[in-house]
């Protein structure tokens, strides 16, 4: 078979200069040109995901979220100092991201206005990557974004069942469920939650018809060896072998601590034991002492 080599080319770019403005040089932060760019920024990623280009999409939405964090950051570090009240500490050094924000730190120092504007615009873009990754297979990132939205907006029906989803993927089925429960707590007939109840009650339900399965499988190979043992002991009964009898006895020995008391009475080897100790086969004195510690450890299984 022909073999071929594989090379990776790395390109690497430097700007040097670009036509337009720096969004981030627009004063002051958050006016009607951050607005629209972002708008534009959200469009575009929407336009992406359509087209199925999720890569392209999310990167759009996240860097359309980051720049109107950056806004809101500086916009209430603005409007604490104008109203002549104390800044938080972080706003005075860098931005803040949003996700580290309670809605209360800035609600209450820059009301209402293109704050609010600005942070329903990144509540959409949170949840649009959080889309394009959940259909990238990325789904530790997908419960990110989500979570960005929730912490600002605890309640978000798209976020949680967005989190919820990612979960699910991920293997966490009752945590996905909790997050399911809190949507319908507030909206019963939300069709996308219903769905998804739908779907982790499936999956809860084959997961435990498997453990069932697995578990029945398991007794029937222990019954099967237990069986084959139990056949030795009756064979060396008959013939009167205490050599086979002793060798019979200490594998069952060997094996007992995998017995239960439902298995044991199935087998009906306490009386099987009783007849032993009562008549070791040959005579032994070896089988007839195994016989009597394992009558033991069977009233103890009782």
């Amino acid at each position: 078979e022909d073999e071929r080599l594989q090379h990776r080319i790395v390109f690497m770019f430097e700007l040097i200069e670009f036509d337009g403005e720096d969004p981030l040089t627009w004063t002051p932060a958050l006016d009607d040109r951050w607005l629209s760019h972002s708008i534009d920024r959200h469009e575009k990623g929407v336009l992406a995901f359509n087209a199925g280009r999720f890569r392209l999409a999310s990167e759009r939405f996240r860097r359309a979220a980051n720049l109107l964090n950056v806004g809101i950051a500086w916009h209430l570090r603005d409007v604490s100092f104008n109203r002549g009240k104390p800044a938080p500490a972080d706003f005075l050094i860098s931005a803040t991201p949003l996700e580290q924000m309670h809605e209360s730190s800035f609600v209450a120092v820059a009301g209402s206005g293109n704050v609010l504007t600005a942070l329903g615009l990144i509540h959409k873009c949170w949840l649009g990557a959080s889309q394009c990754e959940f259909a990238l297979g990325r789904y530790e990132v997908v419960g990110r974004y989500s979570e960005a939205v929730l912490c600002t907006d605890p309640e978000n029906s798209h976020a949680l069942l967005g989190r919820a989803s990612a979960l699910s993927a991920l293997g966490y089925g009752e945590k996905a469920m909790e997050d399911v429960k809190r949507v319908l707590a507030r909206e019963p007939r939300h069709k996308d939650a219903l769905q998804l109840l739908r779907e982790l009650e499936l999956a809860r339900s084959l997961k435990n018809e498997a453990s069932e399965g697995e578990g029945e499988e398991i007794d029937a190979v222990l019954t099967d060896e237990f069986e084959a043992m139990r056949a030795r002991l009756e064979y060396a009964r008959v013939v009167d072998d205490g050599a086979k009898a002793e060798e019979a006895l200490a594998d069952l020995a060997g094996a007992f601590p995998r017995l239960n008391a439902r298995r044991l009475a199935a087998l009906h080897l306490r009386r099987l034991l009783a007849a032993l100790e009562a008549a070791p086969p040959g005579g032994s004195a070896v089988a007839q002492m195994l016989a009597r510690e394992l009558l033991a450890d069977a009233t103890r299984l009782d």
